[in-house]
């Protein structure tokens, strides 16, 4: 059973504009579709995530080629880390002098590093990537590295640098 008035429609309607109508339906499935607000927020934020890996990236790269050798043994030791040997990386950042003696800003990048090596190895292992103490409770292996690189604090020399 069809629509009696799509009948008198399709009998009434002319060649030409019935060629007309086929050529826009064409036209509209060729046509790129337009995103959802939601699906250009998730594109836009997709965008921000790349660019802030890339800068992340370049930020590595030009530490690395600063201080070669303080970055292998960064890599090393955070290569090495393992649920329990947790406090040797404790250990090393807090017997080693170069890291103190960084700006901040490189200071920070290192801790950056050592916080996404401790997030990535607890996920690994099955615990949530982050784990704070509470008020009362021993401080987590990444709380004493922030305190011993003091990387939240004011440069005395107010440069970020």
């Amino acid at each position: 059973m069809s629509n009696p008035f799509e009948t008198v429609s399709a009998r009434q309607t002319t060649a030409y504009t019935k060629a007309r109508l086929r050529a826009a339906e064409k036209r509209a499935a060729k046509a790129p579709m337009k995103l959802t607000e939601q699906e250009q927020k998730q594109v836009d934020s997709g965008r921000q995530v790349r660019l802030y890996r890339q800068w992340k990236r370049a930020q590595m790269r030009e530490f690395r080629s600063r201080y070669p050798e303080g970055f292998s043994q960064l890599r090393r030791t955070l290569r090495n880390l393992t649920i329990n040997n947790a406090s040797d990386l404790v250990v090393w950042v807090q017997s080693t002098q170069w890291l103190k003696t960084l700006p901040h800003a490189d200071r920070s990048l290192v801790l950056s590093a050592i916080d996404q090596a401790i997030a990535r190895l607890r996920v690994r292992n099955g615990y949530p990537p982050i784990d704070d103490s509470l008020p009362g409770e021993d401080p987590t292996v990444f709380e004493v590295i922030r305190a011993e690189l003091d990387c939240f604090s004011m440069p005395k020399d107010n440069s970020w640098a």
